[in-house]
């Protein structure tokens, strides 16, 4: 059967170096659309895709198609795109990254958040809880840094807030980049987060190979590098300046030139953590074992640049492109069982006893539930 059959028919097998092909099966063909699109699923494995313009859930359903949705009530319309999306313990309950805000959901009508004090860049739960990933920049709309004339900014700053009652509390701190612009900001602080079924947070720097876990209060307990943790950057030569640029801005003009490294992370049923890590040949997706301290990467080739998400189903792991025209896929764990992971080379900390916590359980078989 040729590739272009095998498109057509929802199914791609994808090989590498004459390696057997993981057989990738699209999701979800109907309805499609240009805008974001964000895939979460709840502690029982529910899969769920957002559509980010019209903020409608749409169930994933056994047979791979999307169900009815029901559409989550706004309490004013959105200021922009959704960039990053959350979501709760149920389709109804979400938390929206947005330009400049952050959006809250629960039980399908929005709620109102206190004040951010940072700039917004990712959102997560810990223990149901909101938490947001920050930047060490203050915010657009609410924020205010104030320092002295010739006071040094201090050498750290919030990298995690976490909702407490009618404000945000520092979860956890980072050391400022270097440099004071927006560009180091980011490829310095910008982070994913995801907190897992032990109560523990996790964040993945998205220009650059660093994988933390922190407790609930906190305290990092795991520190796991790839490539020195360094981040990477695109040839300066090969950067354009947008045309929205002003003329009078152009010379000063600093093109973001770091390349994302990791855009999405998710807790799998073995108790793995899964990384959508951006690479040569396409998305590559890596497994750490919190038990056994490893880390090991399976290619999968597809197009998956920019923002986008990762979800464990009960049945499969669930991949998303950052717009909804750009391809939703689905991979069995069955699948993922049998394919030849390849072990990653690990820098930096590693934990002490992987095991003496107890609170990751030995791997369970394939398919089955927490």
């Amino acid at each position: 059967m040729s590739r272009r059959a095998l498109l057509l028919a929802g199914w791609l097998v994808l090989s590498a170096a004459g390696e057997p092909g993981l057989h990738v099966e699209r999701f979800g063909a109907a309805p499609g659309w240009q805008g974001p699109q964000k895939v979460r699923a709840d502690a029982k494995g529910n899969v769920f895709l957002l559509r980010g313009e019209t903020l409608e859930v749409y169930p994933v359903l056994k047979n791979a198609t999307l169900g009815k949705p029901v559409k989550l009530e706004a309490a004013h319309s959105l200021n922009g795109p959704v960039i990053d999306a959350a979501m709760g313990s149920g389709p109804g309950d979400w938390l929206l990254r947005l330009p400049l805000e952050v959006r809250w959901f629960v039980n399908g009508k929005e709620k109102a958040l206190p004040p951010l004090p940072w700039k917004p860049w990712s959102v997560g739960y810990l223990r149901g809880t909101p938490v947001v990933g920050v930047l060490p920049q203050a915010a657009p709309v609410n924020g205010m840094e104030i320092r002295h004339p010739g006071e040094e900014a201090p050498p750290t700053a919030p990298a995690v807030m976490e909702l407490s009652g009618d404000r945000w509390s520092v979860l956890v701190e980072d050391a400022r980049p270097a440099q004071q612009d927006a560009n180091s900001a980011v490829e310095s602080n910008a982070r994913t987060l995801l907190g897992d079924r032990a109560g523990k947070l996790w964040t993945a720097r998205n220009y650059a190979y660093v994988l933390d876990r922190y407790s609930p209060a906190g305290h990092r307990l795991l520190r796991v590098e790839v490539d020195k943790g360094e981040v990477t950057h695109r040839d300066s030569k090969t950067a354009t300046v947008p045309a929205e640029v002003r003329t009078e801005d152009r010379m000063h003009f600093r093109p973001f030139l770091a390349v994302q490294r990791i855009s999405d992370l998710a807790e799998g049923l073995d108790r793995r953590i899964y990384l959508l890590v951006q690479g040569g040949k396409g998305v590559a997706l890596d497994r750490y074992d919190p038990a056994e301290a490893s880390l090991e990467r399976v290619e999968l080739g597809l197009d998956l640049t920019g923002n986008a998400t990762l979800a464990a189903g009960r049945d499969a792991l669930y991949l998303a492109a950052h717009s909804g025209d750009h391809g939703r896929w689905r991979i069995s764990w069955e699948e993922l069982d049998r394919a030849r992971w390849k072990k990653v080379r690990v820098d930096g900390e590693a934990p002490s006893t992987p095991a003496a916590s107890g609170t990751y359980p030995r791997r369970r078989p394939a398919g089955s539930t927490p």
